[in-house]
This record gives C-alpha cells, structure tokens and sequence, in this order.
C-alpha cells in the first residue's frame, strides 16, 4: 500500500487533468452548488463527468478544513487500495489464496502505468473507475458461480457508481461479461430472470436522473456530453490526442508495465495449463474483459496514456494467480520436511522478485516533487510555492507573473491559498512595470526574471529549481 499513499501530499496538483478537477471540486466547496460543476465560476462543459469525485473530494475538503492537495486525492488513493485490498480478499475468500492475492497486490503497486500521474496517486476519475469496475466484475463473477442476489445487488450498484464516476466509460467492458455469460451457457439463464432486468434498469437510474437534472439546471450540458463522451472520442480526435491503433499496446510495452511485461506469456502459458476451477474461470473473464477494453479504447480515434488503467489491476490479479499455480507445483517437487518454511520462502521469492520494480516506483514517486515527472511545464509553480510560504508564513499579498492562458494549476493555488489568507495575484509578464516598492513578485520563466532584474532594484527571498521570489526596492 506504500506506494499508493507515500507523499500524496508533496507532489504538486497536475496540469492533466487533476487540476481541472480540483477547480470544480474547489468552487463547489465555495459556493455549495452541489449539482453543476463549474469552472471559472460557469458551468463545466468541457468535463462533463457525473460528480461523484467531485463530491468526494468536496467532503474532504471539509473534513481536512479547506482546499489542499490531500484533500483532491484522497478519494483516489482510498479507491487505489481498496482495489488492492479486493484483489487480496477475493483471492482468499473466493478462490481459496491468499497468495494469489499478495502476488496481484504487490504487482499492481509496482506497475508503473498504475502508480503514476493521472491515475491511482492522483483526483482524477480513473482510479475510482477502476475499483468500482473491479468490484463489478468480482459481482457478476460470484452471481453466475452462486445465483445470489447480494452478488446481483452489487453488481447493480458498481454499475451505477461507476458511471456516475465516469459516464460512459463505465460501460465499455460490458461486451466482456455478455461473451462469459455465453461462455459459461448461462446468457438465457439470466436473460429469463426478472430480477436481472430489475437490477440492469435500476442500475441506470440514478445517472439518467442525473443527466437530466444537470441538462435541466444549465441547457447545453446533454450536447456536451454527447460531443465530448459518446461520439466525438470515438469518431473523432479530441485536442490532437491521437495515434495508431496499436498506441496502447505499444506504450504499455515500452514503459507503462515496466518489467511485468516480460511475465505475461509465461503466465497465460502456465493459466492456460491449470486444471479447471475457480480460479481459471475468472481469469477467463478477466481475459476477456482486457481484451474487450483494449479493443475499444484502440478502435477510438481519441486516445489518451491513461485509458488503459483499468487493464493493470487485472493484468495482475493474472499474473499472481500464475505465480500461486508456480509455487504450487514447487510445493510437489520439495521434500514434506520443509513444509511449514514454504509459505515463508515463498513470501520471500515474492518480494525479491519485486524488489527492483518497487525500487523504480518510490524513486519516480520522490522525483515528482520537483515536477520531473509531469505533462506541464509549470509544476514547479506549486512545489516553489509550498515550501516558499511555509518559511515566510506572514499573511500578504504575492504578485505572480505567469505567461496566461490555460492556467488551472494557477486558478486552483490562488483560489486554495485565499483560504489562507495569502492572496495571489497572477500577472502577465506584459505588466512588469507597475509594481511599486515593497512587493514580493514570484516568477519562473528565466525571460521573464531577466526583465525583472533589468527593470528593478530587487532582493531574492527565495530561489528553487529555477523559480524565485523577488522583493521589489525601486525601479533601475
């Protein structure tokens, strides 16, 4: 779990997307407006996800006494080890391994495409989607080996929280349940089974509610929607955001699984082998449902890093269960004497075989700090201004000159650090010549401080990785 938790706190709000939607969760925090999202005080029609993270993340903010960077990622890093936890639970209770759980817990914390910006340590949508999807397939899962209703119920619910988390996205492995249930003989089963329809129609109840009191509050919303999430992604490019059809699966072999890359066909071999039971048939829908999900997500003329996220815990959960059926066969070749010390030299394999990949994940976790690992190239703003005013508490007004444009990261820090009593006021550099003596300016951009210096007699309170506070004495 370290890993999913280690310095939340430190690493600056990120530029894509999580500051996006700390702005919304931020002037809904402020302004109580509980069911339109906003941004720059209207209506958000460029993030048209439903709000249950934007709610969460709003609760924290009250529960930790105001806006901070935990408070925008708690809910995620909750949802990221609550996946763990599921992985681990559901292996012991549901196919009798604790090891099997271990194994896919600790792979899935050290996969760098999981434990990176825009995912499981990060406020945006995606780690949440992926628990809840996670916990939608362990449902359905267990109904068709049990026919319970609790398993039925919550099925129903992951599905109406995972869509209310992120629209339509919720909805894209569905095809893989559809071809399981095929698989397994039991699609007329359910589709016999009035409750199944119960379910299915109650699961899209909330959300349609939603989509229509949210069109209804502010018109326009439903044309957003349907621009941004149901047709333009897929028949279209959003923001220049694309690349071959074999995008994913490239990226995932170059750097996104790290060296777990290396153990997917030896684990398909070795799964592929197990004798029928439990375990192989879910991992059987797993497969089916990281086959669906790529295919889709590469079909989509739109394509983004992270849409792959909700594959990684998956692709894990396999690779542990392969690793259990190796230690398992290790179990048969070892003499009966040494059969209380497996299950210890059996830990111990594990964790020297994670060593290096968890090695790799804190160091690229401390290396974020400082904004080395982003896609803005003004993280730094933040993590200067953090350490900055934590050794000049005193309450003041700081000018902070800033290129305009798309700035969120700037809009959140300013509107977060009013609640401080520390007013920021953003500049542009084309208005360098008004301040007066006695200002503190804070500047990043080495033009911009050249023509600072050129034009003023200056003081440097404080200076890191390039970004530096300035006391203004008088003109030059």
């Amino acid at each position: 779990m370290f890993p999913l938790l280690f310095d939340l706190h430190r690493i600056p709000i990120q530029l894509w997307d999580e500051s996006r939607l700390a702005n919304n969760a931020l002037e809904m925090y402020d302004s109580g407006e509980l069911l339109v999202t906003t941004f720059e005080g209207k209506p958000d029609l460029w993030n048209t996800k439903p709000p249950l993270l934007i709610w969460l993340q709003v609760g924290m903010m009250h529960l930790l006494g105001g806006p901070s960077e935990l408070a925008i990622r708690i809910p995620s890093a909750a949802a990221a080890v609550a996946s763990v936890l599921l992985l681990i639970g559901f292996s012991a209770r549901g196919l009798g391994s604790w090891g099997t759980g271990l194994a896919a817990g600790f792979i899935l914390v050290t996969i760098p495409g999981y434990v990176s910006t825009h995912m499981a340590r990060t406020g945006d949508y995606d780690s949440m989607l992926i628990w809840w999807l996670i916990l939608g397939l362990v449902s359905f899962f267990q109904f068709l080996e049990t026919n319970r209703p609790q398993y039925l119920l919550l099925w129903g619910l992951s599905i109406t929280a995972a869509i209310m988390t992120k629209g339509v996205a919720a909805l894209l492995g569905s095809p893989a349940l559809l071809l399981y249930a095929i698989l397994q003989g039991r699609l007329w089963q359910l589709l016999r089974q009035p409750r199944v329809w119960a379910v299915l129609l109650g699961a899209l109840v909330m959300p349609a509610l939603y989509y229509l009191t949210r069109e209804a509050a502010a018109p326009g919303y439903w044309h957003a929607v349907v621009i941004n999430e149901l047709g333009g992604r897929f028949a279209g490019t959003l923001d220049e955001h694309q690349g071959p059809w074999t995008y994913y699966l490239n990226n995932m072999q170059h750097h996104l699984l790290g060296p777990w890359k290396y153990c997917l066909l030896p684990a398909s071999i070795i799964l592929a082998l197990e004798r029928p039971s439990a375990a192989r048939r879910l991992s059987v829908l797993l497969f089916f449902f990281i086959v669906c999900w790529l295919t889709i997500i590469s079909t989509a003329q739109t394509k983004l890093e992270w849409y792959p996220g909700p594959v990684y815990p998956l692709l894990a959960w396999l690779m542990g269960m392969a690793l259990n059926a190796v230690y398992h066969r290790a179990q048969q070749w070892l003499p009966t004497a040494t059969r209380r010390w497996q299950p210890l030299f059996g830990l111990a394999a594990l964790l020297l075989l994670i060593l290096v990949p968890y090695q790799n994940i804190i160091q690229s976790i401390i290396d974020q700090r400082s904004g080395k690992e982003s896609w803005s190239e003004d993280t730094s703003t933040p993590s200067f201004l953090r350490h900055y005013l934590r050794e000049h508490p005193d309450f003041r007004t700081i000018a902070l000159v800033y290129p305009g444009g798309y700035r969120p990261l700037h809009s959140f820090y300013t509107r977060a650090y009013a609640h401080q009593g520390i007013l920021l006021s953003l500049t542009l550099p084309n208005d360098l010549q008004k301040f007066k003596p006695g200002e503190e300016v804070i500047v990043y951009n080495q033009a911009t401080k050249n023509e600072l210096l050129a034009t003023y007699q200056t003081v440097l309170l404080y200076e890191q990785d390039g970004t530096a506070a300035y006391s203004i004495q008088g003109k030059r």
